[in-house]
């Protein structure tokens, strides 16, 4: 039968660097047992999947798992961190996450990501398929300002930041997209509740939303909304 022990191995690629410990035992039916941690730069995924699209950001992750007949289980956590999104349709810096994922030959699952962004929290759950790399992520966002937000999302035919609008926003939302966001979606339903103290030069603002956004046809269907300022309600 037999096996072997890999005590420690130091891989560098590019800007990132990996630890990583092997056990293999039963040479006639190998069965893998490792454990790594790895301080990833996503420049480098950028330039090995050739994917100009991929973010900007560090992740700093670690985990343990198995291999034997082909297939594939294993389990870690991560932490990213000064993540930079540079998309026609959203653009922020110095974002970060965290979570615990679950991994074997289909895909992968980050059962709680959990994010602190522009005021308020995410929590959510997100998959990957890696057929196609497929994404789906559910999420809840509460307390996120909308004065913070609406600069991220400003673009040039879509003037969004100019409505000078503040409140608090609760959302419970669904993402589907591939690869570096491409075909990206959301649906899902929103409520805004004006702040005690808007940001300065901004309008407090109260809204209900139903809606859903497909990037590919530039479609964006408000299925039922309601807005309220202090002198006006649609």
């Amino acid at each position: 039968r037999g096996g072997f022990t890999l005590e420690q191995a130091q891989i560098g690629v590019g800007r990132s660097r990996f630890d990583a410990q092997a056990e293999m035992t039963d040479f006639a039916n190998p069965k893998w047992n490792y454990r790594y941690r790895g301080w990833v730069n996503f420049l480098d995924f950028r330039r090995i999947l050739r994917s100009p699209h991929t973010p900007e950001g560090k992740v700093e992750v670690r985990g343990e798992g198995k291999f034997a007949a082909g297939q594939m289980e294993g389990l870690g956590s991560f932490v990213a961190s000064e993540v930079r999104l540079d998309y026609d349709i959203f653009h922020a810096k110095g974002l970060g996450a965290r979570g615990t994922y679950r991994m074997d030959n289909r895909g992968l699952v980050i059962p709680e990501l959990s994010a602190e962004v522009f005021g308020g929290s995410l929590r959510g759950r997100v998959t990957l398929r890696f057929a196609g790399l497929a994404f789906r992520a559910e999420t809840h966002i509460q307390g996120v300002r909308i004065s913070q937000v609406f600069p991220a999302a400003e673009e040039r035919h879509f003037p969004i930041d100019e409505l000078h609008w503040d409140s608090a926003l609760t959302a419970d939302t669904v993402e589907t997209w591939t690869d570096s966001f491409k075909h990206f979606e959301v649906s899902g339903t929103s409520q805004w509740t004006a702040p005690a103290e808007p940001a300065s030069g901004h309008i407090p603002v109260n809204a209900s939303w139903k809606l859903r956004y497909q990037h590919d046809p530039e479609r964006l269907t408000v299925d039922s909304a309601v807005f309220e300022t202090q002198t006006s309600r649609i």
